[in-house]
C-alpha cells in the first residue's frame, strides 16, 4: 500500500527540483552576459523611466511610444520610484517566466491535482517557444499572460477578482488582450446560450465590466495603438508576421511537446467541453494557421496554453500504458525533447547533433542568445546622458543600437536609419553614409541642432572601409566620448 504522505513528499521534491531547473534555465543569461538580451530592452527602459517620472500622469513620449499599451508601464511606475529600472531588465525579468510557470502549475495543481501540476512545470521547462519569448524580452506578453490565466481561474470560481485581472490582461498587451477577448467572448456566449432561460448576471457583469475597463486604458492612445491595426486587418492588406521564429522551427525542435499537447487537448474533450483553456488553444491555433496579424507571435500563446494539455496528455499516456517498456519509451521521448530544447539555445553542448542532421541544422538553426550591444557602449551612453544637452539630436548610424540609445538617453532626441522618427528615407541615409561631403552637408542643413552621431562597433564592422571615408569628414568632431561625434557644420 502506498503511503500518501510519502507520495506527497516525493511530488513536493520533484516540484522543487523542476522550479530550480526553471530558475537555472532563465537565470544563466544574467550571470553570463553583462547586458540584457534581445532587441527591446532599450525601448522598455525608455518607457519605464518616462512613465515613472510622470506618474500619476501620462508622460510625453516619442510618436512610437504612443503606440504602446499603457498597462504595464502604469502598473510599474510607482514601484520604479523605489527600484532601479535596470532590475526590471535584469533579475526581475529573469524571474518572470519562472514565476509565470510556477503560477500556471499552481493553478492546475488546484484544478486537476498535484501530478498534473508537477507535469505543467516539466512541460514549461522543456518549452522552446517560451524561452525564445524570454530571450526577446516580451515583457508585455508575459505579464499579460500572467493576468490572463488568473482571470480564467477567477471566472471558473465565479470570483469578482476576474474584473481587475481581465482589465489588466487587455491593458498590458493588445495582442494578448485580443486573444483574451475572443476567448472569453466565445466561452461567455456559449454559457449564456446554455443558460438562456436564466442568464447568469454575474457573468455578464464580470466580463463586460472587465473588458470595458481594459479597453478604457487605450483611450489616450486609441488612434495610434489600436485603430491602425483594425485598418490593417479589415483592409485586406498583407499581415506582418512578427519577429518570432516560423512555426516550422518549433514543429521541428519541440515536436514531442506539441504531440503531448495536442494529444492532451483532444483527450480533454472526453471530460469537458468549451472551457476557457480549450478556447485559448483553439483561437491561438486559428490565428497561427490563418496568418493573422503578427501570427508568428501567436505561436508563443499557442505553446503556452498547450502546456497544461501536454501535462494532461503525459499523465493520461502514463496511466494508459502501465508496462515498464512503455514508461521507458515515454521517458526517452521526454529526454529527447529536453535535449532538443537545450540544443535550440545552447548548441555547443551537443556537437554531434548537426553532424547527424546537417541539412536540418542548416535549415533551422538554433537560437543562440547574443547581446545586441557591448557593455562599454552602454556605459558611454549612460555617461553621455549627463554631459550632452538634452535638446541634442543623437543620430545612430545603424538601426540595432538605436533602441539602446533611446533607453539609456531617454531625455534626448534619438533617431536612426528607419527607426524613431528617422530624418531621412532609405535613399537619404545612403547619401549620408556613403555619399560625399557635399551630400552630407545638404542633408544636415535640414536638421534642428545640436546634433551628435553615435558610432557603434556594428557600424564600423558593417561598412568597413567606407566607414573610414565617412568618419574623416571634417564636419564631424571627436568628443570626450569615443563613440560620439559632434556635428559642426549645421
Amino acid at each position: 500500500m502506498i503511503d500518501l504522505r510519502d507520495r506527497r513528499s516525493s511530488l513536493t521534491g520533484v516540484s522543487l527540483l523542476l522550479l530550480l531547473l526553471l530558475f537555472l534555465k532563465y537565470a544563466w543569461t544574467a550571470l553570463v552576459f553583462d547586458v540584457p538580451l534581445g532587441y527591446d530592452p532599450g525601448m522598455y527602459r525608455y518607457l519605464f523611466l518616462r512613465y515613472s517620472a510622470s506618474f500619476p500622469f501620462l508622460p510625453s513620449l516619442d510618436p512610437w511610444g504612443m503606440e504602446q499599451p499603457t498597462g504595464l508601464f502604469l502598473l510599474s511606475a510607482l514601484p520604479l520610484k523605489f527600484l532601479s529600472v535596470d532590475l526590471m531588465l535584469g533579475w526581475i525579468w529573469n524571474l518572470v517566466p519562472v514565476f509565470l510557470s510556477g503560477t500556471f502549475a499552481w493553478i492546475f495543481y488546484r484544478r486537476e491535482g498535484a501530478v498534473t501540476g508537477v507535469c505543467v512545470l516539466l512541460m514549461a521547462l522543456i518549452s522552446i517557444a517560451q524561452y525564445d519569448g524570454f530571450i526577446a524580452m516580451y515583457w508585455k506578453t508575459f505579464a499579460s499572460l500572467f493576468f490572463m490565466i488568473l482571470t480564467f481561474t477567477f471566472l471558473e470560481r465565479k470570483s469578482w477578482m476576474a474584473i481587475p485581472a481581465g482589465a489588466l490582461t487587455i491593458a498590458i498587451h493588445h495582442q494578448t488582450g485580443f486573444l483574451f477577448l475572443v476567448t472569453v467572448g466565445s466561452w461567455a456566449a456559449i454559457r449564456l446560450w446554455m443558460d438562456r432561460k436564466k442568464p447568469p448576471l454575474w457573468l455578464f457583469v464580470t466580463v463586460g465590466v472587465g473588458a470595458l475597463l481594459g479597453i478604457l486604458f487605450y483611450a489616450p492612445i486609441w488612434s495610434t495603438a489600436v485603430l491602425p491595426h483594425f485598418v490593417s486587418v479589415f483592409s485586406g492588406a498583407s499581415m506582418p508576421a512578427g519577429s518570432f521564429p516560423p512555426p516550422a522551427f518549433f514543429f521541428l525542435h519541440q515536436g514531442i511537446l506539441l504531440f503531448f499537447g495536442l494529444g492532451g487537448f483532444v483527450i480533454s474533450f472526453q471530460r469537458e467541453r468549451g472551457t476557457l483553456w480549450q478556447w485559448a488553444v483553439l483561437w491561438s491555433g486559428v490565428f497561427v494557421v490563418m496568418h493573422f496579424f503578427f501570427y508568428r507571435r501567436f505561436f508563443l500563446h499557442l505553446d503556452f496554453f498547450l502546456v497544461p494539455f501536454a501535462a494532461r496528455g503525459l499523465v493520461q499516456l502514463w496511466k494508459m500504458h502501465r508496462s515498464s517498456f512503455a514508461h521507458v519509451l515515454i521517458a526517452l521521448a521526454l529526454l529527447a525533447q529536453a535535449v532538443a530544447s537545450a540544443y535550440s539555445f545552447a548548441p555547443e553542448m551537443f556537437p554531434f547533433w548537426c553532424r547527424m542532421l546537417p541539412s536540418v541544422c542548416s535549415a533551422f538553426p538554433p537560437i543562440v542568445p547574443e547581446p545586441e550591444i557591448t557593455v562599454e557602449a552602454l556605459r558611454e551612453m549612460s555617461a553621455a546622458r549627463h554631459r550632452i544637452p538634452t535638446e541634442t539630436l543623437i543620430l545612430s548610424l545603424e538601426p540595432t543600437s538605436t533602441p539602446w540609445l533611446r533607453g539609456w538617453m531617454p531625455d534626448h532626441r534619438v533617431a536612426g536609419p528607419g527607426i524613431f522618427s528617422s530624418p531621412w528615407d532609405y535613399d537619404g541615409w545612403e547619401r549620408f553614409l556613403l555619399g560625399n561631403e557635399s551630400d552630407r552637408r545638404e542633408l544636415l542643413r535640414d536638421l534642428r541642432g545640436p546634433v551628435f552621431l553615435f558610432v557603434s562597433p556594428g557600424f564600423l564592422k558593417y561598412y568597413g572601409a567606407a566607414s573610414e571615408n565617412f568618419l574623416n569628414d571634417p564636419c564631424f568632431q571627436t568628443t570626450e566620448f569615443a563613440s560620439f561625434l559632434s556635428v559642426s557644420c549645421l
